[in-house]
């Protein structure tokens, strides 16, 4: 199963943040008789960033399978056995309005290591009752 990265009120600033340069730039033009040129590069840098910040969001997701999670991030993929998660909760357990779930894993010699990963997933029901039905050994605080 594919679960989808949330575009939610991130998503909708970086929207802003591409969409103020491109105003912007007409007006900077129309209104002033002098501009600077390292002014105009900047404006076309922060809408390419903004850009790039809009797609990197299209390209985060998560497969979940019966033998492991991997998170998918551009070309970059990163895989955890079921065996080694250890623990799902709230990203901010104070806040339970938060959308954020963090998924704790403990990897074994030789590639031990211990850390977590923060999932923002658009269908949280349906993630969580994938995890739960996968992650069966994993304690959940949620």
């Amino acid at each position: 199963m594919r679960f989808q990265r949330k575009f939610g009120i991130l998503g909708w600033f970086w929207v802003i943040v591409v969409c103020l340069p491109v105003f912007l730039l007409p007006y900077v033009f129309a209104y002033t008789r002098h501009i600077h040129t390292y002014a105009v590069i900047m404006l076309i840098l922060w809408a390419i960033l903004g850009l790039l910040n809009i797609l990197s969001l299209r390209f985060v997701y998560w497969e979940l399978d019966s033998s492991s999670f991997r998170i998918h991030r551009l070309w970059h993929v990163k895989e955890i056995d079921w065996d080694n998660v250890t623990q799902i909760g709230n990203f901010h357990p104070n806040y339970i309005s938060s959308n954020y779930l963090e998924i704790h894993y403990i990897r074994s010699a030789p590639r031990s290591n211990l850390g977590s990963i923060t999932a923002n997933p658009a269908d949280r029901a349906s993630f969580l009752a994938a995890m739960r039905r996968l992650a069966h050994q994993a304690k959940f605080d949620v």
